[in-house]
């Protein structure tokens, strides 16, 4: 017996049934796949989404890539292991329901398999206004705090699982650089605000080694970290006034990086910014049909590092090379 082709609450019921027997072994990951399952029938409700056949794979990924809740609203940016953990349920849902009846495709509904590279849904790069709000909100003036130089890295392209990774070393304040490790490793340039704000961050908290990191505490690890990065990201949109904007994400800080980056030296130099292997994921995150123009630079970033007060550089340089 089917609860029907409308998503309701007996659907849940049946589903959460299944997973709580799939799993029942295994209680922690009974409650972390369970309340994904909950959270995708509320995110389906909220969007409007009323029957089975309503749900297409743009709405799941749309899914997949939202903002995890927090104490402070929605968490942008969710990293792709998060992604993928979320379409991974999103297909078990689908495959329990298809099997009581309900008229959907399994595979079809739940959209092309998550990538490393693949862009936020929503996010979009921030207008001027928007930018210096929101650098306003995480760098007020007063003492420096870790949120300000999350958003320093952020905005220089950092995902927020690399922004968590980032430590004292890898920034070069003479250069204006920072150095970005993991699968999509690169340098990437510091601009004024940002290379200023890493400055007094460091100033303000002397680093112990070089090898601290700079955003997160050192018993802070794994999904922890870039959860509490992006946790950090958010409380800044918030505070600035964009907690109710689907479209401004910590994914938007990188994207407006990014655009710059394209409208001086190019999509391929965008990608590099942004760690991406995929011209096309990089045009569509940006708005911008890169086939159509032929011209683009080569590959590099165009601008060295900020021209800052030296006096800063020279007093924290020497700490970030360690």
């Amino acid at each position: 017996m089917t609860a029907g082709q409308r998503l309701s609450a007996g659907w849940q019921e049946l589903v959460l049934a299944r997973v709580a027997d799939t799993y029942r072994t295994s209680e922690r990951t009974y409650k972390k796949v369970a309340a994904n399952v909950m959270w995708m029938f509320a995110y389906f409700s909220k969007r409007g989404i009323e029957e089975w056949s309503d749900v297409t794979p743009d709405i799941t990924l749309e899914w997949c890539w939202a903002g995890a809740s927090g104490p402070y609203g929605s968490c942008g940016d969710p990293s792709a292991s998060t992604a993928r953990n979320r379409q991974w349920t999103a297909r078990l849902v689908f495959e329990v329901v298809a099997g009581l009846g309900a008229q959907i495709d399994p595979n079809t509904a739940a959209g092309e398999k998550i990538r490393r590279d693949d862009p936020d849904a929503s996010a979009r790069p921030l207008t001027e206004d928007e930018l210096r709000r929101i650098c306003a909100h995480a760098d007020p003036g007063v003492a420096p705090s870790k949120r300000s130089a999350v958003v320093a890295l952020v905005r220089s392209g950092a995902s927020a699982a690399e922004a968590a990774e980032v430590r004292v070393r890898d920034i070069d304040l003479e250069a204006g650089t920072v150095a970005f490790s993991g699968a999509s490793a690169r340098v990437c340039a510091l601009d004024e605000w940002s290379a200023q704000t890493i400055a007094r961050y460091l100033r303000a908290n002397p680093p112990t080694s070089p090898v601290q990191r700079l955003c997160v505490t050192a018993r802070t690890s794994g999904e922890r970290a870039t959860e509490s990065v992006n946790a950090q990201l958010w409380k800044v949109i918030s505070e600035a006034g964009f907690a109710d904007r689907a479209d401004i994400s910590g994914r938007s800080l990188r994207l407006t990086a990014a655009r710059r980056v394209l409208e001086s030296d190019g999509i391929e130099a965008a990608a590099r910014l942004l760690g991406s292997p995929s011209l096309d994921n990089t045009a569509k995150a940006l708005g911008y049909s890169w086939q159509e123009h032929a011209t683009s630079k080569p590959l590099g970033f165009g601008r060295r590092g900020p021209t800052i007060a030296q006096g800063v550089v020279d007093e924290a340089a020497g700490v970030c090379r360690g």
